[in-house]
Formats: C-alpha cells, sequence, structure tokens
C-alpha cells in the first residue's frame, strides 16, 4: 500500500492507471486500522494498486471527493469513480467489486 501525498496528482494516478484503490483514513480510527489489515492481507496474495489517504493531510481531496465519514474506501476503474463506501462495511463487498472488475 502506498501513501498518497499532496504531491501526487490524484487525476493522474486514476487516469494512468486501470484499477485503483483508495483507502481513505485516519490515525486514531479503529475502524481505518481493521480496513487496512484486510487491506494489506489481501495484497499478500493480488496485484492491486492501493493508496493510502490519511484524512487530516488531504483535506483538499477529502472535500472534493465528498467524504464525510472513515474509513472511507473509493475505487476507480478506467479513470472513473465505480465504487464509494463510508463508514463500517464488509470488506468482502469490497473484494467481489475488485473481483468483478478484473474479469
Amino acid at each position: 500500500m502506498l501513501n498518497f501525498s499532496k504531491d501526487l496528482d490524484f487525476n493522474k494516478i486514476i487516469n494512468e492507471n486501470e484499477l485503483v484503490l483508495f483507502d481513505f483514513g485516519q490515525e486514531n480510527c479503529t475502524r481505518c486500522k481493521t480496513l487496512e489489515i484486510n487491506i494489506e492481507n489481501y495484497l499478500k496474495n493480488n496485484n492491486l494498486l492501493v493508496y493510502y489517504v490519511d484524512v487530516k493531510d488531504n483535506m483538499k481531496l477529502v472535500r472534493s471527493k465528498n467524504i464525510y465519514a472513515s474509513p472511507c474506501v473509493l475505487i476507480y476503474y478506467k479513470g472513473e469513480q465505480v465504487y464509494k463506501n463510508l463508514g463500517t462495511f464488509d470488506f468482502n463487498e469490497v473484494i467481489n467489486k475488485i473481483n468483478e472488475l478484473k474479469n
């Protein structure tokens, strides 16, 4: 998992990569840490470009994507947002969406 910083160009990332997952979270958020662990475990056996976005450090991006809860997962496929989930959810839903897009 890569860390997203203000120096990176969000639009360039989504337009130059077929499939990208963004994990928006906060350091002191238990649900965010659980999601991060799930993503790391998924990445052990699967190839996927994933960026962790610290909400506090990237408020401009957070606001532009209408993110008002964390954790939040955004998935972009061929430059288009195809999935968004705010708050608590089942990680299997994220995996199912990724598998659907990969096939």
